[in-house]
């Protein structure tokens, strides 16, 4: 990764020792995504300094800084100082100034090689240019009133700049220089060590809670100042820039994956999901990867939270399981009556978490790009229902587990159905996002057509479906019922058998769909299968729809057949099943083509 990928907002001065008495001072502001950049900025001394940003801040925590406690200049370096000149210019007295100063270079000179070089005249003049506050404040006054100006000539186009408080003064050193310095802070061919918690900036005296307590040793947990450098590069290299995916693999002991990696991050256009770099190892054969799953990694998964980069999870994946072999056949007709294939854990991130979250988990923008939402802040009011933002909140660092690090246990039986029995019931009472009856049914046939041919992946033995056998089929069973109360209504002499509740929950659908239907509301919709839904037994069931019968007895004739032969054969049937524990065949019933009809 390039230096220049580096960049903070903010104020550059580049100071320059020319001789005794004599120097040059150039300043400017880098403002992210904007265009005005140039014209206030020399863009020399600017990569100048980004070149040297990454070796001049290399404090875990403000309370080590050179300045503590007064912690306002987070500069490690005797070459640079990083002061944040609102605080400053408010509450420093002169005397005050000096000594911050005295303190910080008194610390700071300690890492200079060759030990001459402190009382060179450039270090000497360094020193008193910061210490002199009347110098410093009218350099950075004459700066601030020059973007004031501009803003004042642009105040009527938009175009104004942000001054900014934080100031990055740099001597004009070499970049050997400041690299020196900054191996000697951090303490690299030294046998320091550190532990991990203290160099992500965590207090583990004071937050007890962040440190490892259950190891058998302390030291185990410690890293060297060699992988100090190494890992505190990283860390400013994902705050600077986000251009890394969510979440990132490294590989272990396979230097040359993340080589095709970063490669790839690199040719990308625009920025690259964890998706997009996976599909191309695997699609694309890269030359270090022959197909096999992939593994032996780290997932991290890092976001900036109010300017802070938070460290959300981290975990060894020992496999990756790429490729799926599932299918959703349309057991119910919708507008995609075709064979879906999911072929990837990514297809399934896509087509299913999308429709069973609703897209409030996974969605894709107007620009065909695929954002997710596993450990981002939730905002109910962005949940189309209280009881998403409950599955949100309970089940999505379980799909999270599942596709990115193929933990296949992750997602239970439980909360598969638990998903879609929740989802169903939201769209029966949806008078927000789907109005219609169109609507409505297309989106419950979409989240019963995925329960009925996924449930197996997730419930071995199909207990959701009241089964206990692994070759059990939801789908070919739904076909094999259509069939058999086909043959019910057209066989006179043929009756729902003792013990088949399964075939009794069906008939039960069909024949509540023909009752519902009869309404003749101007705006009828499925909500009127709600009441049934939000019943626990089957008698209770078998009471409302007697009711309904009779309250639309005007509109079925007396010579409809098949009416008559279905209601007689469910009010004379006795259930020894829960109904909660077959309620996916009742819908199955409800939302099949209905036989009754002629």
């Amino acid at each position: 990764m390039k230096n220049q990928e580096i960049k903070e907002e903010g104020i550059y001065v580049w100071v320059k020792y020319v001789e005794l008495g004599k120097f040059e001072i150039k300043i400017g502001q880098y403002q992210k995504k904007s265009e005005l950049n140039q014209f206030i900025q020399d863009s020399e001394h600017f990569e100048k300094c980004f070149e040297r940003l990454p070796y001049v801040e290399g404090f875990a925590a403000a309370n080590e800084r050179f300045d503590a406690p007064v912690k306002l200049n987070k500069s490690s370096s005797p070459y640079c100082a990083i002061i944040d000149a609102s605080r400053y210019k408010a509450r420093i007295e002169d005397q005050a100034w000096n000594s911050i100063w005295e303190n910080f270079f008194r610390k700071a000179y300690q890492y200079i090689t060759p030990k001459e070089d402190i009382m060179s005249e450039k270090m000497l003049f360094f020193k008193e240019y910061l210490q002199d506050l009347n110098r410093f404040w009218h350099d950075l006054v004459v700066f601030q009133e020059r973007v004031a100006a501009f803003n004042a000539d642009k105040v009527n186009d938009g175009n104004s700049i942000k001054l900014y408080d934080w100031v990055y003064i740099f001597l004009d050193e070499s970049l050997e220089r400041y690299k020196s310095c900054y191996n000697n802070f951090l303490g690299i061919g030294t046998d320091d060590f550190k532990q991990c918690s203290e160099l992500l900036g965590f207090d583990t005296d004071r937050k007890p809670f962040l440190s490892h307590i259950t190891g058998m040793s302390n030291e185990w947990y410690k890293i060297s100042n060699e992988e100090q450098a190494v890992v505190k590069s990283f860390m400013k290299k994902l705050k600077a820039k986000d251009i890394f995916p969510k979440p990132l693999p490294i590989f272990i002991d396979r230097k040359e994956l993340n080589h095709d990696v970063v490669s790839i991050v690199h040719e990308g256009k625009g920025k690259l999901s964890f998706n997009d770099i996976f599909e191309r190892l695997y699609e694309n054969g890269k030359d270090s990867f022959k197909g096999d799953d992939l593994g032996n990694y780290y997932l991290l998964y890092a976001q900036i939270e109010n300017k802070k980069l938070g460290i959300k999870d981290f975990e060894y994946v020992p496999s990756f399981l790429y490729r799926l072999d599932y299918y959703i056949e349309p057991v119910f007709k919708t507008d995609t009556s075709h064979v879906i294939k999911i072929k990837t854990v990514f297809d399934f991130q896509k087509i299913i978490v999308g429709e069973i979250f609703d897209n409030c988990l996974v969605k894709q923008d107007e620009k065909g790009g695929w954002h997710e939402n596993y450990w981002g802040e939730l905002d109910i009011k962005y949940c189309k229902t209280n009881n998403m933002y409950r599955l949100l909140t309970s089940y999505r660092r379980a799909f999270y587990e599942y596709i990115y690090k193929s933990k296949r246990e992750a997602i239970t039986k439980d909360m598969f159905r638990d998903i879609i029995n929740s989802n169903i019931q939201d769209v029966l009472k949806d008078y927000k996002y789907r109005v219609t009856d169109q609507q409505k049914e297309e989106k419950i046939k979409k989240l019963l057509n995925i329960y009925f041919n996924l449930n197996k992946y997730f419930d071995k033995m199909n207990n959701n479906f009241n089964q206990e056998s692994d070759t059990f089929s939801m789908v070919q069973t739904t076909k094999d019922l259509i069939k058999g109360f086909q043959g019910l209504l057209n066989e006179e002499n043929r009756h729902l058998e003792e013990g088949h509740d399964v075939e009794y929950a069906f008939a039960l659908g069909q024949v509540v769909y023909y009752l519902v239907s009869q309404n003749e509301s101007k705006n009828k919709t499925h909500s009127l299968l709600l009441p049934y839904m939000q019943l626990n037994n089957f008698n209770s069931i078998i009471q409302n729809v007697k009711n309904d019968c009779t309250k639309y007895a005007y509109k079925i004739a007396f010579s409809n057949k098949k009416f008559n032969k279905a209601f007689s054969e469910i009010c004379g049937y006795m259930a020894s099943t829960n109904f909660n524990n077959l309620k996916s065949y009742f819908l199955a019933g409800y939302f099949s083509k209905n036989m009754i009809y002629n």
